[in-house]
């Protein structure tokens, strides 16, 4: 076979873009389309008509779902910066209280009192409620959302509380304490919503029943050491829930806020009605943010957190702040086990994040409508093309199967394709027998193209060789196009063999190296150089029962050097030779090539079947060129240390820069080749054991008769 690349998947159509005659066995045709054609046809225009509505919807679809991604975004932000201007608003509040010259000598004065042992709990707090007297009576404190205030010492005992019986007691919940180590730090700190029973012990009873937001602030003695901490109590449904029902989208929207356990911090939408399933929902405060799920019991059990949840509380360790929110657009599952859709973001210096959910259905309600509209006009579309279809079905089933023909060849499907040809597999139609057919492709039906294919089959025809591929037949087609017919080998490239088995024995390369010698000892007898000896050029295959027998193939480049007049197209073959397997003197001069040129070309197929690499590995064509023409080639031995050495000085001759000092002629590199498979030996068992072994995976089930049938 020619050096040609594998074609990938040909039809019909493929087989005959390039040939002059697809000349019909029978009548039956409609319009130059076979019935199989008119299948083709159908289930075109049906694939088309559903891509085009698939892709009118989908567009619709996206345009939607970015309508909502973009509005949910927007009222998102809109709550982000309400919530943030808020918390640090408050926190100047409680920074302006604690600097106060006033509660900064009596901070100081109660922590230092704090710290001497022992001290009794009414000693501390006579002295913290004078201190804290006048945060009582100012008039800010109704106005602040301010319902409770403490003073703390570094170790999160309570100095001074408006809470008389909180006076004493001990922060104890982790949360708290981070923030008060910031605080004393020098860090003004807003702290999430807590409940005063975990908040605090040592006392009878909590202050509140519901939770509290904090923010806290560190007082400063005159040298600037933070002494105590000033904490300022807040309804969690005052002002911090409020700003997260003003912006709630829709009829089923709603906003909240979470932290990373995931609990929920605020209150939720009001659902309507009453019950104790209602009543539940309303006291959202501390509800895990997990999708509910129902046993058969009826029992609920906790499952994981929900997506949006789980996508908030993930980008707490990514650094870029652009990816601590986001949108989840196909719906899921919230807290309540409805399916919606949602935006989030979250607050590192918090520690929360603020979610945005919508009911999917009434996001997109919008698509139920679009969708509607599209199956009816999908299903008109459907019965118009069904009836234009069925309307000229009676010309369709006189259409009967062809196959596509060249001369006495009938195609059955595409093989190879080249620069300038494609290759088929085909049969004659006599004598039925398996066949290579090589077309030349319209648009390279130039005058040397032309000139170029007629001497390939011309010369080629001329060898008769059992390695040599072998000419059937040659002509042109109805259509002007030439084509030839060759020897078909079921079997595996070098270059195959190398990348799928890899590295051969030095046995084996021997045996097919003589092969190929003695198909180019004719060659040259004959005045011919191939030029293209490369591993793609050479196959294996199992012919007459014998096995590893190798065949040269694609003459494409060959030059007859024994007439001054043969039209020698050396210019093409700049492009169409292989750098890695020619001779320094063709890369000087294309065409200064002589038998010793194959000899050289031999040679670094060898080197590539003995070692699994290439004669020479640059990262650019120039510096390949560069090795080629000025860098020793290298041996085999260090590659392969198991390699003959008369094997690898055989090579390195061969692979001379300088072709004098190369064996002269294909006749001295065949006799020394015998005398090394003397003791090298690939024996014919061996040869017929690989091909059992691997010919299942390689050629042979090509030729089992479900791959013969025509193309239709």
């Amino acid at each position: 076979m020619p050096d040609l690349k594998p074609a990938q998947s040909a039809s019909p159509a493929t087989v005959s873009e390039d040939l002059g005659e697809l000349k019909p066995r029978r009548q039956g045709r409609l319009s130059g389309l076979s019935e199989g054609q008119w299948y083709g046809l159908l289930g075109l225009a049906l694939t088309l008509l559903t891509l085009l509505g698939w892709w009118t919807y989908s567009s619709v679809s996206g345009s939607v779902k970015e309508i909502r991604q973009t509005g949910l975004a927007t009222l998102l932000n809109t709550q982000a910066t309400a919530l943030s201007v808020w918390i640090e608003d408050r926190k100047r509040n409680a920074e302006r209280w604690a600097a106060e010259p006033g509660m900064v000598v009596e901070a100081a004065a109660l922590a230092e009192l704090s710290q001497r042992e022992p001290q009794t709990r009414e000693a501390v707090c006579q002295l913290g409620a004078r201190s804290l007297q006048a945060l009582r009576t100012q008039p800010l404190a109704l106005t602040d959302e301010r319902v409770i205030f403490n003073l703390i010492n570094a170790q999160g005992r309570i100095l001074a509380t408006s809470a008389n019986e909180q006076c004493g007691g001990t922060i104890i919940h982790p949360l708290y304490l981070r923030n008060l180590q910031k605080v004393f730090e020098g860090q003004s700190r807003f702290v999430l919503p807590l409940l005063e029973a975990v908040r605090v012990t040592g006392v009878r009873r909590p202050s509140f029943e519901v939770p509290l937001v904090w923010m806290i602030a560190p007082v400063r003695d005159k040298e600037g050491t933070v002494v105590a901490a000033l904490a300022f109590g807040k309804l969690a449904s005052a002002q911090f829930s409020a700003i997260l029902r003003v912006s709630r989208p829709g009829d089923t929207g709603e906003a909240y806020a979470f932290d990373a356990t995931p609990l929920m911090l605020s209150e939720v939408r009001q659902p309507e009605g009453s019950g104790p399933k209602l009543a539940a929902e309303r006291a959202a405060f501390g509800r895990p943010l997990r999708v509910p799920a129902v046993m058969d019991n009826g029992i609920s059990s906790p499952e994981p957190p929900t997506r949006l949840a789980q996508a908030a509380i993930n980008s707490r360790v990514l650094a870029d702040p652009a990816q601590h929110s986001g949108t989840l657009l196909e719906p899921y599952s919230n807290y309540r086990g409805t399916q919606v859709i949602g935006a989030w973001r979250w607050f590192s210096e918090y520690e929360l994040g603020l979610a945005l959910e919508i009911e999917a259905v009434e996001a997109y309600e919008p698509l139920r409508y679009l969708t509607n509209a599209f199956l009816m006009l999908f299903m008109m579309l459907l019965i118009v093309a069904a009836l234009a279809l069925l309307s000229s079905w009676w010309l369709v089933i006189l259409r009967l199967r062809e196959a596509k023909r060249v001369g006495r060849y009938t195609l059955i499907r595409q093989i190879g394709e080249g620069g300038i040809s494609r290759v088929y597999l085909a049969r004659h139609d006599s004598m039925k027998r398996l066949t290579a057919v090589k077309v030349l492709k319209a648009h390279q039906a130039s005058d040397e193209m032309i000139a170029r294919f007629e001497r390939e089959v011309q010369l080629c025809s001329q060898l008769s060789h059992p390695n040599t591929i072998e000419i059937y037949d040659y002509g042109r087609t109805r259509g002007g196009m030439l084509y030839y017919a060759m020897e078909w080998v079921n079997g595996i490239t070098l270059a195959d063999l190398v990348a799928q088995h890899g590295a051969q024995t030095p046995g084996r390369v021997i045996h097919i190296l003589l092969q190929v010698c003695g198909a180019l000892k004719e060659a040259h007898d004959k005045g011919l150089v191939h030029r293209d000896i490369k591993p793609q050029n050479i196959m294996l295959s199992v012919r007459g029962g014998a096995f590893d027998v190798a065949k040269l193939l694609d003459f494409g480049l060959v030059k007859e050097i024994n007439r001054d007049t043969t039209r020698d197209l050396t210019q093409y073959s700049r492009v169409l030779g292989t750098p890695l397997y020619m001779a320094p003197e063709r890369l000087r001069n294309p065409a200064d090539a002589d038998f010793r040129a194959d000899i050289y070309a031999i040679a670094a197929t060898a080197f590539y079947l003995l070692t699994g690499r290439y004669l020479f590995e640059a990262e650019s064509d120039h510096e390949l060129t560069y090795q080629i023409l000025n860098t020793p080639a290298r041996r085999v031995s260090p590659l392969v240390p198991s390699v003959p050495v008369q094997l690898d000085d055989l090579l390195q001759r061969c692979l001379a820069k300088d072709r004098e000092d190369r064996p002269s002629s294909a006749d001295e590199l065949i006799e020394a080749l015998e005398a090394l498979s003397r003791n090298e030996r690939w024996t014919p068992r061996q040869a017929r054991q690989w091909w059992i072994d691997h010919a299942p995976d390689i050629a042979l089930p090509l030729a089992w008769p479900r791959y013969w049938r025509p193309l239709a």
